[in-house]
C-alpha cells in the first residue's frame, strides 16, 4: 500500500493486477486476524517468531494501538472506501484509532492523514 502511495506521488499509474492483489492480501490478513490458523503455514517457518507449532501470541489490542506499519490501515479505507475490505477493517481499526498517529516507521503517522481525509469526505 505505501509502495503504491510513493508511485502515485510521482505520477505512475498502478497496474489493477496489482490492485487485484492488494484487495486479497487485505483479505487475508483480515481473515487471518479472524482465524490466527490460517497464519500457520507461515508461522512455521519462524521467520521472526516464536512459533510452537500450535498457538500464536497475539496482542489484541495492536491493530488498534500499534505504532509498526501501521499507515496502510489508513491508507486503504482512503483509497477504496467501498470495498468490502474496507468495511471489516474499519471494524477492526476504528477512525480514531492511536494506530492512525503512531507511525515509528515514517517519523509521523501518515495514517492519520489519510484518516482525517476520509472521515471529513464521510
Amino acid at each position: 500500500m505505501v509502495s503504491m502511495e510513493y508511485a502515485r506521488a510521482v505520477n505512475l499509474t498502478i497496474p489493477y493486477t496489482l490492485e487485484t492483489k492488494l484487495h486479497k492480501a487485505v483479505t487475508l490478513f483480515l481473515d487471518g486476524l479472524d482465524d490466527h490458523s490460517i497464519f500457520a503455514n507461515w508461522a512455521k517457518e519462524r521467520h521472526n517468531s516464536k512459533y510452537d507449532g500450535m498457538t500464536q501470541d497475539w496482542r489484541d489490542d495492536w491493530i488498534e494501538s500499534g505504532n509498526m506499519y501501521t499507515g496502510w490501515l489508513f491508507m486503504y479505507p482512503y483509497y477504496y472506501p467501498n470495498h468490502e475490505n474496507t468495511k471489516r477493517l474499519r471494524l477492526r481499526v476504528p477512525m480514531h484509532s492511536t494506530s492512525a498517529n503512531r507511525d515509528i516507521d515514517y517519523g509521523f503517522g501518515l495514517g492519520c492523514l489519510y484518516n482525517a481525509t476520509a472521515v471529513a469526505r464521510g
